[in-house]
Formats: structure tokens, C-alpha cells, sequence
């Protein structure tokens, strides 16, 4: 049951930011969708450009005689990835093509190209990131946990209703804005032309806004563990911020297995897909994958559970140090070398299976794994322990 006492006290002192994320996101969503709506009206009405498009291709086409132009005189007409292509010289077939509203992983907007309509997933993933964080985080740096500690509430309640407070609401003002820019679109674009499988684009809505909890969660507890403004914010940037440099290293990786233990041919190793891209897929487009979400959801679990249990044991005597654990100083840094030291030294590793006269050359891997451990160690101890002290124990990890 939900403290109903704890609960009105907490949302005195949230409910400013909880009104002004509600406009945010909401007012985001809308403007958002009627961009899309807008982008698509003025393409309807502009046929006269549309006509223009369409001979200059033709012409384009026709003036193509490499042995790979198989339509000449023909405009090609995109239906989607794992769908054939048709061709036509016929205005009106192409015109109607050009009009056609799609929501998938791969178009936003027409299925010949036409971008009408983008999520903008930044604003959604950077809401999370900064309400999450702030969650717990707020209440340690500001004092106000030292008044929650001392008084009657137990720190399991006030764990749970923070968390139902601000990230449930969190998760209802973000599947509500999904879902009206969703209606927006489904209202204004007329029906032969919205080419959307309205049940499959709101289990779409659904399964990114599930995804929206898990960094929600994640960013919980970095709000937990990190004990100081500064490092703390730009720790909790630049990791989100990095994992567009592990997606890199894991991809380049992943092809160089490929490639050189499994003897898969060249571009078939080149165009591997990380478990980070398909993620993406599903933020970005309307798709439902099970076995993604499921695993979503067993990490929001995790990271529910570890908060709870870091929370629990949260005392005020580290605020302003890098942590706000003593006994996880010694996890991070190896966490933190071993992160840093994976994605730098990964990254650029397939560089040699598609650049002529270049070959993989371990001397040069090794030394640069060398360099990123040492200044992975480095960074980690200053951040950590705020001094760099070289140790007898392994790796030289302070204690």
C-alpha cells in the first residue's frame, strides 16, 4: 500500500518539475507529430515540384546506360527493407507511392524515401536520463534524504513511492505522448493514404516506452551511487553518450569474428547487427520484438532490485566524494578500466577487412590496448580516490 501521508509530502516538493516534464514531453509529442502532419500536407499539395521530381528522374533513368540500369525510362519505387522494389513510368503510380505514410524501422513516412515524420527519440531517452538520475540523486546533494532518514517513514516506502511518484508518472506521460502524436497522424493523413497498422505502431508505442523505463531505472541508480554534482553529471553523460562508441566496437568486433574464425564472406561479416542496433530498431520504429523487451524488462528488474538494496544502506557521510559507497570503490574502477579499455581498443579493428593495403596488424592492437589501460587506470583512480597511487595489489587498485 502507498503511503498516502509520505505521498502528498513528496509531491509538494516535485509536483513544479512533475507538472513542467508533463508539458514538456506532451508539448514535444504534439508539436512533433503535427511537424509530420504539416510535412506531409505541404507534399500533397505541391504536385507541381512532385511533377518536376518525377520527369527529372525519368530522365535521369533514361540517360543511364551502365550495364546496372535495368529500367531505363523507369522511376524505382522503394517499398521497404526485405520487400522488392517495382518500377514505373507512370505518374499517377508514383505520385501515390510518393504519398503513402509509413511507421517502421527503416521509413519514416513514405515507402519511396520521403521523410515526413521522425519519433526524435533524443528528447525522450534525455527526459529519462534527467528525471531518472535527479530521482534520488536531488534529495542526497540537497539535504532533504537527512529529513526522510530521521523521520517515521521507512526507507522502503520512501523508495517505492519516489518511484511510483516520478517514474510512474515518468512512464504514463510518455506512453500517453507516443500515443497522441500516434492519433495525430492516424487523424489528419487521409485513410488511403496512412499505410500503418495501427495495433502493431501501439504495441510499437508500448515496447519504446518500456525501453524508456529500463534507462529511467538505469539512471535511478546512478543517482544512487554517484555522490557529487560535477562528476556525477558528466559520468552519468558521457556513459549514455558512449555506448554509441561500445555499438561501434562490439559491430567491428563481431564482424572480425565473423570474418576471420567463422569464414563468413566479406560483406556478410561487414553488415553483422549488434544486440545495441536492434534495440534501437525498436526505439526508433514501431516493432515489437518479445525476446528484446523480455530482456528489457529482467534489467529494469535488476536495476530495481540493486537500487533498493544500495538505497537501503545510503548514509550522508560521503556527499561530495565520487561515490557515495565506500566498498564500491574498488568494482568501479576495474568496471570502469575494463569498459574504457574494451571500447577504445576495439573501435577501428575491422578498419583493415574493407580498406585495400591495409592488414591487421597485432603489434599495433597490442600497444594500443596498452595505452587505453593505462589511461582507463589512471582517469579511475583520480575520479575514484581523487589521487593516483600506484599499490603493490593487482593492477595497482587502491582499497
Amino acid at each position: 500500500m502507498i503511503n498516502r501521508e509520505l505521498l502528498a509530502i513528496l509531491w509538494q516538493r516535485y509536483k513544479i518539475y512533475l507538472l513542467l516534464m508533463l508539458a514538456l514531453v506532451l508539448g514535444f509529442a504534439v508539436m512533433n507529430s503535427q511537424t509530420g502532419v504539416k510535412n506531409w500536407q505541404a507534399e500533397y499539395h505541391n504536385e507541381k515540384v512532385a511533377k518536376n521530381t518525377f520527369e527529372e528522374q525519368i530522365k535521369y533513368s533514361k540517360a543511364d546506360t551502365s550495364p546496372e540500369e535495368k529500367h531505363p525510362g523507369e522511376v524505382m519505387l522503394y517499398h521497404g527493407e526485405g520487400k522488392k522494389e517495382t518500377y514505373t513510368k507512370d505518374f499517377k503510380e508514383f505520385r501515390d507511392h510518393q504519398l503513402q505514410f509509413y511507421l517502421t524501422n527503416e521509413i519514416y513516412g513514405s515507402g519511396n524515401g520521403y521523410i515526413y515524420f521522425s519519433q526524435n527519440i533524443t528528447v525522450y531517452l534525455v527526459c529519462a536520463i534527467v528525471v531518472g538520475f535527479l530521482t534520488f540523486f536531488l534529495d542526497y546533494k540537497t539535504g532533504f534524504n537527512t529529513l526522510l532518514f530521521s523521520s517515521r517513514f521507512k526507507r522502503g516506502d520512501i523508495f517505492k513511492t519516489k518511484l511510483i511518484l516520478i517514474g510512474g508518472g515518468f512512464f504514463i506521460v510518455v506512453i500517453a505522448a507516443k500515443t497522441i502524436a500516434l492519433l495525430n497522424l492516424w487523424w489528419q493523413i487521409p485513410m488511403e493514404y496512412f499505410k500503418v497498422d495501427m495495433g502493431q505502431a501501439l504495441l510499437g508505442v508500448l515496447a519504446s516506452s518500456i525501453l524508456t523505463v529500463t534507462v529511467y531505472l538505469t539512471s535511478c541508480l546512478a543517482g544512487i551511487v554517484l555522490a557529487e554534482w560535477v562528476t556525477g553529471l558528466l559520468t552519468i553523460s558521457l556513459f549514455w553518450f558512449s555506448l554509441l562508441f561500445l555499438n561501434n566496437a562490439l559491430t567491428e568486433l563481431v564482424a572480425v569474428v565473423r570474418y576471420e574464425l567463422l569464414g563468413r564472406k566479406l560483406e556478410d561479416a561487414l553488415n553483422s547487427r549488434t544486440f545495441l542496433m536492434r534495440v534501437e530498431e525498436i526505439y526508433q520504429g514501431y516493432q515489437f520484438n518479445w525476446k528484446l523487451l523480455l530482456l528489457s524488462v529482467v534489467i529494469s528488474l535488476i536495476m530495481l532490485v540493486i537500487s533498493f538494496s544500495l538505497f537501503n544502506k545510503q548514509d550522508l557521510t560521503h556527499n561530495g566524494e565520487y561515490l557515495a559507497f565506500s566498498f564500491l570503490r574498488k568494482p568501479t574502477v576495474i568496471l570502469l578500466v575494463t569498459y574504457i579499455t574494451f571500447t577504445v581498443s576495439v573501435t577501428g579493428v575491422s578498419r583493415y577487412m574493407y580498406m585495400t593495403n591495409v592488414t591487421f596488424s597485432p603489434t599495433y592492437f597490442c600497444i594500443k590496448l596498452l595505452i587505453s589501460l593505462v589511461v582507463s587506470y589512471v582517469i579511475s583512480q583520480l575520479l575514484v580516490y581523487r589521487q593516483l597511487k600506484i599499490s603493490s595489489h593487482l593492477l595497482g587498485f587502491n582499497k
